[in-house]
């Protein structure tokens, strides 16, 4: 239904162009038969002949006579319509269908500008050239002239059309550039031919000499020869996969029988195989509609027809020059305008969809030029007519913007918030009535568009037009609908679908405005379509669009780029139980699938996977802070309508995802980095929030072979397995010496080493002989240990005797223990049950107390004292760096640059 009258529409155009066109012609013709037999035209044109420099109205680029400086004015003001025109398609057309661009075949308003400009260009070519010959300047001066606009041409329109695109994806092709290849072709071939002409027409010749055409005939020898190339490779050309002479757009078109890489035919092959697809534009107007590929609208072939058209136009500026009497260049002109309108009318059988040659803009189609032609000539003659010939308008005020085309050109710019509120109005005009669904559609194009301020906005809008959708059940198919119903509600849901695509694949953009527009879109749409299902169930249970929440994964799931940004902006959803809930099983499903096909993932694949699973919090179930089952969830999808199906919380389900998604995760083979922060994550995130925290017991000791910080932290997860679980592990202390090794004061995790380590030894029940063994082999490293670790080791040392007062006896060094030899301390004994630890005595600290460093000296005296009242809290110094430390101790132990230097420090 929608098909039909959209086409319905276009063809309406095509004959409101036609009979506009037949009405002007005629109106021409009256006119200057009613001008012509009147007395006052003939006293006119008795005036008119003692100028004879009057038919030369063209000397430069901007169409002046290099003798009389006096402009063709209804040139200008032809030139003017064409940029109001333009700039009035560009801020939207009002919002009139008509003002769009055709998506395929066919011809609306906002088609004809391009073509209208390039043949203006032709005409102002022969009589810009002529002038400068006249004022005696060498055709090598003039040729290096057009080369050098030409370049300006092209260089100008490659920086309008980069909008910042990388050198590896900018687009080559573009307006300006066709202009810049159409007119270096066109004025070189003017240049060169100029000499074979008889610009001049002899007084007295018959009418049917056709001396204009006579003295072009060169241009018509360049129009036939570059016709039959055109022709010959459009219909010739093999195309893999594609039928030969195929015109269409591929992807739907014809009932899909041609892939999308088919759009265009040899047009679209040629500018792949030369261009690259990376060079050309990505999105064409048929995209949308036809699901087609990339495909360039100012490619390769479609140059050659608009080098014709230009020619065409040069064929108008000769008839200017070859004419002084006004009468025979209106008649060339009309006669011109009949014969192009029925050559291309023949083409394309007077329809807009079809013919041999169908109409179409996208392919610059032969049919398409002869027709923009002809209406080029018809609005030039009357122009001509009302402005040079009977002075009754002066062109105002389109003759103005018609004297400075390029500079218009270059600072036209759509008015944003006019585009802004036109795809309101559209949005609006949307909701209130189906009939508008083509709107749906345009609104999706302009999501593509290369203004990110538009983009923004037409997300924005196609949200609220996609949302009115699946509150109004438009998709939802009943037994009841007719055959036409099920049709149109089938291509709404196809829509939706294409939309929901859409926004997956923009939801990847690297722009942060962009990924969160649509972000957001596609969490709107999935809060609504679970609360408004399109597809009804059997049961009217529950409904949750699992697909975009598993589109949104894959995003942030990169296997080659850091998507921390978009996943901090994702946190807020997953906060939510459902959300949560489906998050979990869609990654419960992903990592089951790659286990099955043994996929190794990228690192980068595990930190982004680690990045979203650190905003999923679960409630504990062990410990004091764990899980009340009557504790209410907080839901995203919910409706204040008590009849709506609610998600229901299954907290064992929930439960089981969270822990196979961790048990896959820690067989990964895991770099250095990522083992530290997943060993913090599982011991202090995953274990109280799991049903069996043993099961990661094996992780842990497999984890600690790995040595470093690695080993410590793994040994904190063993630690809570231990303390909080009831692992039995009785060698986890003599794991624990030995990584006090002299190595662990050099390294930049000796603050949380020291701190971790005491809250190892934080039991009181612990043997005497064990915290002797600590307390005895942390004091021997001291003596070798740098400034900025001796201070946290002492704290250490004093916290074990702090909870062991046994160890008191160590505190007071006997005579014969003043020395390494008489120490009977074995520090090369692993095993600090074997150690002799206890018989020994902290010497060592003595020793500090003679540090070169007064304050750490002073620090070591806590020995011949008695034991402080409370422990030290090692957690202050806990996330210092070497640096902060290092200032820390030269401000409170006055250490100076001059000394540290001289220590090493």
């Amino acid at each position: 239904m929608f098909v039909k009258t959209y086409y319905k529409k276009r063809y309406l155009s095509l004959i409101a162009i036609l009979y506009s066109s037949i009405f002007y012609l005629c109106l021409a013709v009256a006119s200057y038969l009613t001008i012509y037999g009147s007395r006052k035209f003939q006293e006119w044109k008795a005036n008119q002949k003692r100028n004879e420099n009057d038919a030369y109205p063209a000397a430069d680029s901007t169409c002046q006579n290099p003798q009389k400086t006096k402009r063709l004015a209804s040139l200008d003001t032809f030139r003017g319509l064409s940029i109001v025109v333009m700039i009035f398609v560009n801020g939207g057309g009002g919002g009139y269908w008509f003002f769009q661009h055709a998506t395929w075949d066919g011809l609306l308003v906002a088609d004809l500008v391009f073509p209208w400009f390039i043949w203006i260009m032709g005409v102002c070519i022969p009589m810009a050239i002529t002038g400068q010959l006249k004022r005696k300047e060498a055709e090598w001066t003039v040729f290096k002239g057009i080369l050098r606009r030409s370049a300006t041409l092209f260089f100008i329109g490659a920086c309008l059309g980069s909008r910042g695109q990388p050198i590896e994806t900018l687009r080559i092709p573009g307006v300006l550039q066709r202009f810049a290849v159409c007119y270096l072709f066109s004025a070189t071939l003017v240049l060169f031919s100029l000499r074979l002409m008889h610009q001049k027409e002899p007084e007295g010749a018959s009418v049917l000499k056709l001396t204009d055409v006579s003295n072009a005939w060169p241009h018509w020898v360049a129009i036939l020869v570059l016709l039959a190339i055109h022709t010959g490779l459009t219909f010739g050309l093999p195309v893999p996969g594609c039928p030969t002479g195929y015109l269409g757009p591929g992807g739907l078109h014809d009932n899909a029988s041609y892939p999308d890489f088919c759009i265009g035919g040899a047009t679209g092959y040629i500018d792949k195989i030369l261009l690259t697809e990376s060079h050309i534009y990505k999105f064409p107007t048929a995209r949308e509609v036809y699901k087609s590929g990339s495909f360039d609208p100012e490619g390769i072939l479609g140059s050659v027809t608009s080098i014709i058209q230009t020619l065409l136009g040069v064929q108008t500026g000769i008839t200017i020059l070859t004419f002084k009497d006004k009468k025979r260049r209106l008649a060339s002109w009309l006669s011109f305008a009949i014969l192009f309108g029925l050559l291309g009318g023949a083409l394309c059988n007077f329809t807009q969809f079809g013919g041999i040659i169908p109409v179409n803009k996208n392919l610059w189609s032969i049919s398409y030029v002869l027709v923009t032609t002809c209406f080029a000539l018809i609005i030039l003659s009357v122009f001509y007519l009302l402005i040079d010939v009977y002075n009754i308008w002066n062109g105002a005020p389109l003759v103005f913007p018609g004297k400075h085309v390029l500079q218009h050109y270059m600072m036209e710019r759509p008015n944003k918030k006019v585009l802004v509120e036109l795809m309101k109005k559209d949005a609006k005009e949307f909701k209130e009535s189906p009939k508008n669904a083509n709107k749906l559609l345009s609104m999706q194009q302009k999501t593509e568009d290369e203004d990110k301020h538009i983009v923004l906005a037409a997300i924005k809008q196609i949200q609220n037009m996609t949302v009115h959708l699946l509150k109004q059940g438009y998709m939802v198919k009943e037994k009841t609908d007719s055959e036409a119903e099920e049709k149109y509600k089938s291509w709404l849901l196809e829509r939706y679908r294409e939309i929901v695509d859409s926004r997956l694949k923009q939801v990847a953009s690297d722009d942060f405005d962009v990924f969160q527009a649509n972000l957001r879109c596609l969490m709107d749409f999935l809060r609504h379509e679970s609360l408004y299902p399109i597809h009804l169930s059997e049961d009217n249970g529950f409904h949750f669009p699992i697909d975009i929440i598993n589109g949104i994964l894959k995003v942030l799931l990169s296997t080659i780029e850091d998507k921390k940004e978009a996943i901090s902006r994702f946190q807020e959803f997953v906060e939510y139980e459902d959300v949560k809930h489906y998050v979990l099983k869609c990654l419960n499903d992903l990592l089951k699938d790659m286990t099955a096909e043994n996929y190794e993932p990228s690192e980068m694949f595990i930190k982004n996977l680690l990045g979203v699973l650190k905003f999923i919090h679960m409630r504990p179930i062990h410990g004091k802070k764990r899980h009340n089952e009557h504790e209410e969830f907080k839901l995203f999808c919910v409706d204040t309508d008590p009849a709506k199906p609610k998600f229901h919380m299954k907290m064992n389900q929930l439960r089981k995802y969270y822990t196979n998604i961790w048990l896959i995760i820690i067989k990964f083979n895991l770099s250095i980095s990522i083992y530290k922060n997943l060993l913090t994550l599982v011991s202090e995130e995953v274990l109280p929030a799991v049903d069996k925290p043993l099961l990661f017991a094996d992780f842990f000791l497999e984890a600690y072979d790995k040595g470093g910080p690695i080993s410590l932290l793994a040994l904190n997860g063993v630690f809570q397995l231990i303390h909080k679980f009831n692992l039995e592990y009785p060698d986890f202390y003599k794991k624990l010496y030995s990584l006090f090794v002299p190595d662990v004061f050099h390294a930049k995790y000796r603050a949380r080493f020291f701190f971790l380590a005491d809250i190892f030894m934080s039991s009181t029940y612990l043997s005497e002989y064990l915290a002797a063994a600590f307390v005895k082999r942390t004091s021997r490293l001291c003596l070798s240990a740098p400034p900025t670790g001796i201070r946290i080791a002492l704290q250490f040392i004093g916290n074990i005797m702090y909870r062991h007062p046994g160890l008191k006896k160590m505190m007071h060094c006997p005579e014969d223990q003043t020395e390494l030899g008489s120490d009977p301390y074995i520090m090369e004994e692993r095993d600090p049950a074997k150690c002799r630890a206890i018989e020994s005595s902290l010497w060592e600290v003595k020793t500090l107390q003679s540090h070169l460093i007064p304050k750490i000296a002073d620090e070591a005296k806590f020995i011949n004292k008695d034991l402080p009242k409370v422990e030290w809290f090692l957690g202050d110094i806990l996330e210092n760096t070497l640096e902060e430390v290092t200032y820390i101790i030269i401000l409170n132990y006055g250490f100076t640059t001059r000394y540290s230097s001289r220590t090493g420090f």
